[in-house]
């Protein structure tokens, strides 16, 4: 037993000192990256070369990088380079602190792909004796977009047929945020607020508009972004106050009781 816990033992010791990672990447909820590295590199003497004296991970960018901050720890002289996928120096910290951190804005962080970040540690003497350890933390902070909300027309359907006063419903969902308010709008006309956002309503007075189809719109709001506007067709029936017949338009009138003057005078010039 005692020999597998020093086999044991032995493979963690051995892991930190190549360098590897300490605990798994990180995505967070949030969408930024954070990873961290311990590791042990030689000394920098003149007879050792730089990048034997050096170590380098490798982190992602992409178009959404806001910041970034780089920190490499030691109880000996580190220092930081950072470069971008092209292979050129961006920024780099070399002071004789045993703390070194660069931190990059998103200008400097234009362009995507696998950045490294490198440790180099200067000494005058290159043996194992003189090795560093070292600790490396990376976090990327990203901005992503503002998702756009989304609207729904529950009721009525497509070419229902309404009349009277009805009550239009519906559901709002916005992914990244909160629906602050959900309008609406029958055909041309200004968009007026419904109640209720994520469940709304409108009671919609069908008798302010003229027989025939209108078109319902519907779009939801979440401080940034109005979603998409969606739309239903309805056909609004409304009897007319008079039984069914319906209102002879002035214009209408006056034509019809022309026709009929014209008609009886005809009809009186045939009989002489």
């Amino acid at each position: 037993m005692r020999k597998i816990m020093v086999v044991w033992l032995s493979i963690i010791i051995l892991t930190l000192i190549d360098g590897n990672v300490l605990g798994d990447e990180d995505t967070t909820n949030d969408g930024n990256y954070h990873v961290e590295y311990s590791g042990t590199i030689e000394g920098s003497s003149p007879s050792i070369t730089f990048s034997m004296a050096s170590d380098t991970k490798t982190f992602p960018v992409n178009v959404y990088a806001k910041n970034a901050v780089i920190t490499v720890s030691s109880d000996k002289d580190m220092d930081l380079y950072v470069y971008n996928p092209d292979g050129d120096l961006v920024a780099k910290s070399v002071t004789a602190n045993i703390i070194e951190t660069v931190e990059l804005n998103s200008s400097e962080l234009s362009l995507t792909g696998e950045w490294d970040a490198m440790i180099h540690h200067y000494s005058a003497i290159a043996n194992p004796y003189n090795s560093a350890e070292y600790h490396l933390v990376i976090d990327v902070y990203y901005q992503i977009p503002n998702q756009k909300p989304t609207v729904t027309i529950i009721s009525p359907s497509e070419n229902d047929s309404v009349a009277n006063t009805i009550t239009i419903t519906g559901t709002a969902n916005d992914t990244d945020g909160i629906v602050q308010k959900v309008e609406i709008k029958i055909d041309a006309g200004s968009w007026v607020n419904a109640t209720g956002t994520t469940s709304w309503s409108y009671k919609w007075d069908t008798t302010t508009v003229s027989n025939g189809e209108h078109t319902i719109y519907a779009r939801s709001f979440d401080g940034a972004n109005y979603s998409t506007m969606q739309s239903v067709t309805v056909n609004v029936g409304n009897e007319k106050e008079d039984g069914g017949v319906a209102f002879i338009p002035a214009f209408e009138l006056i034509s019809l009781i022309s026709a009929f003057c014209l008609a009886l005078a005809f009809k009186r010039r045939k009989k002489i």
